[in-house]
């Protein structure tokens, strides 16, 4: 870790001491135009034959701040061939163009190689279309001109930060494993759903756990402390809007609880 560290302070180190190439260049749009066919037909398609074409045959090294290191262009492919290329769903990266940098590596006045940097997002493609960002990073690559040709040398991904897979809004309460992911996230521990329309129930779902492997069941008896206050208030004053209701009307006209009932005078108004 310490090495690699050092590699990275000693990049940066490296970029302040060389201009930026201006995005208008040459060099710009060429090692822009090799970051898309590295990734927007490489890594998004699967096009294993671009990585082949465009790494470092003998020079070439990749470091991840999550998954390690590799040394070799051979096993880096392997790498993407056997866990990018089979996962249930297809991943795609996204490049942030207005983050994308070029400095130019010169010895005695001949330019010999390039540092690209940047921001990029990966997003996942579910079979059913759904798509979402799993995570956000920076990037640096060092680009060498090997036989008249660019290849990319070291690549460095670091500074990731995952995103949980949102929620279908559209499964949302109708899909229990769906609905309870969302309820984890949000740190609910269960929910009750009673939907009516034109006066009669539609849905009665129950979601989540009482206890930790104990499913909350239908007949769940909720602590909904004064939730009901506003909705009860809400009903009464559309009662009233109505006609069919009056504010200076006795409670215990409509509310059967013997305190109330012993309370002629408590009016729907208190």
């Amino acid at each position: 870790m310490q090495k690699i560290t050092f590699f990275i302070s000693t990049l940066f180190l490296s970029i302040t001491l060389f201009a930026q190439a201006d995005k208008s260049s040459e060099l710009f749009r060429i090692l822009r135009s090799k970051d898309s066919l590295l990734f927007n037909i490489g890594f998004n398609k699967c096009d294993l034959k671009q990585f082949d074409i465009i790494l470092s045959d003998n020079n070439f090294e990749f470091y991840h701040d999550q998954a390690g290191t590799t040394k070799s262009k051979f096993g880096f492919i392997e790498n993407i061939k056997n866990n990018i290329c089979t996962i249930t769903y297809k991943p795609r990266r996204e490049l942030i163009d207005s983050t994308l940098q070029v400095f130019k590596l010169e010895k005695n006045g001949k330019l010999y190689g390039a540092i690209q940097t940047g921001t990029h997002k990966f997003f996942a493609i579910e079979k059913d279309g759904f798509e979402y960002v799993t995570s956000i990073a920076q990037f640096s690559n060092i680009w060498l001109i090997e036989n008249g040709e660019w290849k990319l040398s070291r690549c460095l991904s670091y500074d990731h930060k995952d995103f949980d897979k949102p929620v279908n809004e559209k499964l949302l309460f109708t899909d229990k494993a769906e609905t309870e992911k969302w309820l984890q996230q949000k740190h609910i521990p269960a929910l009750g759903i009673g939907y009516i329309k034109n006066g009669k129930i539609e849905q009665i779902s129950v979601f989540g756990e009482l206890e930790k492997g104990i499913p909350a069941p239908k007949n769940t008896i909720w602590n909904v402390a004064s939730m009901t206050k506003p909705i009860t208030a809400i009903v009464t004053l559309k009662l009233v809007s109505e006609g069919k209701w009056s504010l200076d009307e006795p409670i215990c006209k409509y509310f059967t609880d013997p305190d109330i009932a012993a309370t002629p005078g408590l009016k729907i108004n208190y």
